[in-house]
């Protein structure tokens, strides 16, 4: 199966990336440029692919996220998944019902543990997908340094708080953002240049590759 993995640029995916690319199927990726307008060129990109599977992963509305009218389009194309990151946060709950009723994906997968939120009956709720390649090989668990952890942004609250107070109280390691997990926007030999798929636009707005 080809599927092909959607995120802007500016989104820290390339830990979700390797756990999709550890399931064996042909995976490839498109980073949206934050910079640019995504809605033009998106469709017209992902239409080259071939895809057999779309799987997207963005932020809860702004400026830089395709519109819900774009992610139906894409829907045309192939079946489509998201991966809400936060689904159980009620930010989110407005622009999911927007997804639903532009009829935006197949399948919504809440990623973040959590099942309180306005899911569907065939929507489901899970931890992120995580590849191993990074902890290869993994050491035995009375090896870890790391008993209680958490990495990602906790500077609002409520989550300030709560991480705060585990910290105090309870021994949490908190481990910053890692540059190196920018590895797979920064491999040039994995680019293409979407001006070769006989785009008319300048390819600057979408970017393109494959894993290895």
């Amino acid at each position: 199966m080809r599927i092909t993995f959607v995120a802007l640029d500016d989104m820290l995916c390339e830990w979700m990336l390797d756990g999709l690319h550890e399931t064996g199927h042909d995976i490839s990726w498109l980073w949206l440029n934050t910079l640019h307008d995504v809605n033009e060129m998106l469709v017209p990109t992902m239409r080259m692919t071939g895809s057999d599977l779309i799987v997207y992963a963005g932020p809860a509305g702004g400026p830089h996220a395709p519109s819900p009218e774009t992610l139906r389009d894409l829907r045309r194309l192939a079946p489509s998944v998201f991966l809400c990151f936060d689904g159980s946060d009620i930010g989110w709950h407005g622009l999911l019902a927007d997804y639903r009723r532009e009829g935006c994906f197949d399948l919504i997968v809440n990623c973040d543990g959590c099942d309180e939120w306005p899911k569907t009956r065939k929507d489901y709720t899970t931890w992120c997908p995580v590849g191993q390649t990074a902890f290869s090989p993994p050491l035995p668990l009375d090896q870890r340094p790391i008993n209680f952890g958490f990495c990602g942004g906790h500077r609002s609250d409520p989550r300030y708080t709560i991480v705060s107070s585990l910290i105090r109280t309870s021994g949490l390691v908190v481990k910053p953002r890692d540059d190196r997990y920018a590895r797979t926007r920064n491999m040039p030999t994995s680019s293409v240049n979407v001006a070769s798929c006989s785009t008319s636009r300048t390819p600057r707005a979408v970017r393109t590759g494959r894993t290895r």
